[in-house]
């Protein structure tokens, strides 16, 4: 399904850059320099436009190609095609709906008025002047390309740049010997264009600072290349959570991990030491109790990953904590119902663009978006979920939902109503 939808939406964006470019080249016309500005966007677009051609070949063929090409460039394309072009496209094609329907409403209702004499043509060799309707429109379609430039900006001086948010979890259901359990949340790494091997490692060496108990990386390891896997392996191989690498590192897939081929990333991790959990479990002795890490695999339907969820529930261990990872934090409501007392995911990115942290694109597509959660099942049990914003980038900008890695404490505590965070 991937495969199909993936060339026909940008075949789709290629149809709406000829047209945006050709707009713009009659727009620009009557102005005294408009062959500067005719070939200023004609480049532009012949720019964004190949590197939106790159996304047609396999996956590491585009990554192959992208590396050689600066990432403004990289983060430009994503910005222009994802958001400037539409959204100004929109704008315009409505604009001139709109004016289109006033002018036929005023021709309706206008009184025929008398002929006027016919204009003396201008003599041979004069330039006419644009009249100032011409020269607005003109202007208007220098107004995309300069919120382009902004956010290009913008997004440049984000690109490896996180906070540490602490948390603390109160769980009712925590062993006594739990309490006080460190969790370092990490998530959609995204490992390839906008996170590079040098980023990676600060992460680690950031992450190990914390000295915590357990990390868990729920999902989105790669952007989309496996070319880009092995050297995110090495890097998280530097990881010392205080439990070792082989016992105190778990993870599960997302959705751009699979993009390429799904049973690669699973052997690749595994040989590297570093099994990735799907629909499985790893049990974990601490004080003499049980701690049981468990995982769902990354599926395309919310239906098929609550399925999933409900046949992996079946194998956990009865006298275990269970700890879920999840990629999509949509799982917490299946989750929930299965009495899973702490659920951790990502995959929002904290909604990526946001108005506050409520409100914003992320909200209309998620019902959790970042931090903390709560839900009672029917038998009024307490499940609580984190969502972390993730630590990286497919899309190069974010607003109001910074990338994060995130620490938790596992208090013991009564239950207790918990306010999302």
């Amino acid at each position: 399904m991937i495969k199909i939808i993936v060339p026909l939406i940008i075949s789709l964006v290629f149809v709406l850059d000829i047209y945006w470019w050709r707009m713009a080249h009659l727009r620009f016309k009557p102005l005294k320099h408009a062959r500067f500005w005719q070939w200023v966007v004609g480049i532009f677009t012949i720019m964004m436009t190949l590197l939106l051609i790159t996304r047609l070949l396999p996956p590491s063929w585009s990554r192959r190609i992208n590396e050689h090409v600066p990432l403004i460039f990289i983060g430009g394309q994503y910005l222009w095609h994802l958001s400037v072009l539409p959204i100004s496209l929109a704008i315009l094609l409505g604009s001139r709906f709109i004016s289109s329907g006033i002018i036929r409403l005023r021709s309706a209702f206008r009184r025929p008025s008398a002929p006027l004499s016919q204009a003396a043509p201008a003599g041979d060799g004069e330039i006419k002047s644009p009249t100032r309707r011409e020269i607005l429109r003109a202007a208007s379609m220098s107004i995309p390309p300069l919120i382009w430039g902004g956010m290009v900006a913008k997004s440049m001086s984000q690109i490896g740049s996180y906070r540490v948010r602490e948390m603390d979890v109160n769980l009712p259901t925590l062993p006594r010997e739990f309490d006080g359990l460190t969790v370092a949340h990490l998530s959609d790494f995204h490992a390839g264009q906008f996170m590079t091997n040098a980023m990676m490692r600060d992460i680690v060496s950031r992450t190990n600072d914390m000295q915590t108990d357990l990390v868990v990386i729920t999902g989105d390891l790669i952007d989309y290349a496996l070319r880009d896997l092995q050297p995110a392996l090495d890097a998280l191989k530097g990881l010392r959570p205080k439990f070792g690498l082989q016992d105190g590192v778990a993870m599960c897939m997302g959705n751009h991990d699979i993009i390429e081929n799904r049973f690669t990333f699973k052997s690749a991790c595994a040989n590297n030491g570093l099994p990735v959990l799907a629909n499985s479990s790893r049990l974990l002795n601490i004080k003499g109790r049980t701690l049981e890490l468990m995982a769902v695999d990354w599926c395309m339907t919310d239906l098929m990953t609550d399925n999933a969820l409900y046949e992996t529930s079946k194998t956990r261990n009865a006298d275990a904590f269970q700890i879920l990872l999840a990629h999509h934090p949509h799982t917490f409501d299946q989750a929930a119902r299965l009495n899973f007392p702490l659920t951790l995911s990502g995959h929002t990115h904290g909604g990526q663009i946001m108005l506050n942290p409520q409100h914003g694109i992320g909200s209309i597509k998620f019902r959790y978006l970042s931090g903390l959660y709560q839900k009672r099942n029917d038998n009024n049990n307490l499940s609580q979920l984190v969502v972390s914003n993730g630590i990286g980038n497919w899309f190069p900008l974010r607003i109001n939902a910074p990338a994060e890695i995130v620490r938790l404490t596992l208090r013991r505590k009564p239950d207790a109503s918990v306010q999302p965070q």
